[in-house]
């Protein structure tokens, strides 16, 4: 929303003032506490077209080897999923990785994960992160939309130069190895997620009405 606000800004610079930018409001998530575990967790489509969530295995094949505590939950279900088992076997990791399915309730599911994983190549506002940050579980993609980088800066997580699985696999080893660091992430999530708020976007479109 700020970028393409941004965009009309730059487009209509005589109107620059009339334009303003208003998230939608993201509904509370009501989940059991649960312990945390040493899992690395993606919540969507299993498609490759646009999630690539072939990519995250590759990016979790090259982690695993130095961190055999972790392992990866795949919530979701799509037309991919026979191919991604079958690349999961391939990369030798089918003993590390869940493929958990469809699920009513993924935020109760996220909930037990460390660290959430996004691998698109393109992507909107990227609703998996801000249910990561609900849920106390810090998020990092790839930098593949503005909606993605709004999400994830101020350090709010890790943002990785898009399609790069390298950098990818170095960044979420790094945040393995480092519980302070992710502890770190996780304070920058309440302010943010309570400028997401109904009732802080129903003050906002007041505000503008009332203007």
């Amino acid at each position: 929303p700020l970028f393409r606000s941004r965009q009309l800004r730059e487009l209509y610079p005589d109107l620059a003032s009339k334009f303003i930018s208003i998230y939608n409001p993201v509904k509370p998530v009501a989940v059991t506490p649960c312990e945390k575990r040493r899992e690395v967790a993606y919540v969507g489509r299993l498609s490759f077209a646009d999630k690539r969530v072939d990519n995250l295995l590759r990016i979790f094949a090259k982690v695993s080897p130095t961190h055999p505590g972790w392992t990866l939950r795949l919530i979701g279900d799509g037309p991919e999923r026979q191919k991604l088992e079958r690349l999961v076997s391939e990369l030798g990791i089918a003993d590390k990785v869940d493929f958990a399915g469809y699920v009513d309730h993924p935020a109760q599911e996220l909930s037990s994960a460390s660290i959430l994983c996004l691998t698109s190549d393109i992507e909107g506002w990227g609703m998996a992160l801000v249910e990561a940050m609900q849920t106390g579980v810090v998020p990092m993609a790839f930098n593949c939309s503005p909606g993605v980088a709004e999400l994830l800066a101020d350090g709010r997580g890790a943002l990785i130069p898009p399609g790069d699985i390298d950098a990818f696999a170095a960044a979420l080893a790094d945040l393995m190895d480092d519980p302070d660091r992710r502890a770190a992430i996780l304070t920058t999530h309440h302010q943010f997620l309570a400028s997401l708020d109904l009732q802080t976007i129903s003050n906002r479109w007041a505000t503008l009405f009332n203007t």
